[in-house]
């Protein structure tokens, strides 16, 4: 892992600095992307080496480590946020479920790093879980898995479905779902989206922090980039692709929040192998970045 630091407004170009952290720290190489968040200035890194362990890194004067505990292990990339008591590291276990650490600011400010888990039960999980925080719950956005494992320890529903409260899922598999803790062992269920065509890929969590609203964006088994919006506890879909007519999706959506106007902007790799752009801004609107690099010359 690599860390480069921006310069300071103003600052040559060549003020940019480059660190190996896996050198500076003596720690396993990855296997897969870094996810970083920032909180109270102070940037957090994390990330899954070759064993199957999430490992922590963050700069304080100087950079350190620690690894997450052990266990449950990682079979997903990790992706971590923050929230104004903790700070969350969210992934898909070798078990196949949804599971997310948390880490407490006050710890932090004491120097602790005493990492607690959550799994969230009740359906296999595939690909990468986003967990974030809305209506006083955290909640956690997960793909269904479309085969179920059958035998033990990969058992869903067999030893649950005997449990008190447990409530049989009765959506579709291959589509978006949110989870949230009620307070017992299995957590409630609600589904995104209509239940055709399927989610492919991962999806893409972003969050206006003006109007404290969060969107999730994910391509759909027909290439299709869809936007879904949690409002008043319930999931609204859009497809801005079909509105603007914009080229269908080979790749996973990217996106951010502008700080500025709160316009929201989401990148990914069309099926022609050109770079799409949907933004919205008062009304959805599409640009084909590679095209517009060539006729710009850069």
């Amino acid at each position: 892992l690599h860390d480069l630091t921006i310069p300071a407004a103003g600052a040559p170009q060549d003020a940019w600095q480059h660190t190996n952290l896996t050198s500076l720290l003596e720690q396993p190489v990855a296997r897969c992307d870094p996810s970083v968040t920032v909180v109270d200035g102070v940037p957090h890194l994390v990330y899954v080496d070759h064993s199957s362990r999430a490992r922590e890194m963050w700069f304080a004067g100087e950079w350190r480590q620690h690894p997450l505990p052990f266990a449950p292990r990682p079979a997903s990339d990790v992706v971590i946020s923050s929230t104004p008591g903790s700070i969350h590291v969210s992934y898909r276990t070798i078990f196949g479920v949804p599971c997310e650490q948390t880490l407490s600011r006050e710890a932090v400010a004491r120097g602790q790093r005493k990492w607690s888990h959550r799994i969230f039960h009740r359906l296999p999980a595939a690909g990468q879980p986003l967990g974030f925080s809305a209506a006083d719950r955290r909640r956690m956005i997960y793909q269904v898995a479309e085969k179920w494992p059958l035998r033990e320890p990969f058992v869903f529903r067999w030893h649950a479905r005997r449990q008190p409260g447990y409530r049989e899922y009765e959506g579709g598999r291959t589509r978006l779902v949110q989870a949230w803790n009620n307070g017992k062992r299995y957590h409630e269920l609600q589904t995104i989206g209509a239940l055709l065509p399927a989610v492919a890929g991962n999806p893409w969590l972003v969050h206006d922090t003006r109007e404290n609203q969060y969107y999730v964006a994910y391509r759909n088994a027909e290439g299709q980039i869809q936007e879904a919006s949690f409002q008043e506890g319930e999931w609204r879909v859009v497809n801005p692709t079909v509105r603007v007519g914009a080229p269908l999706a080979s790749g996973d959506p990217v996106g951010l929040v502008a700080a500025r106007n709160g316009a929201r902007y989401y990148v990914y790799r069309g099926q022609q192998g050109h770079m799409h752009e949907l933004g919205f801004d008062g009304s959805w609107s599409h640009r084909d970045l590679t095209l517009a690099a060539q006729r710009s010359g850069k």
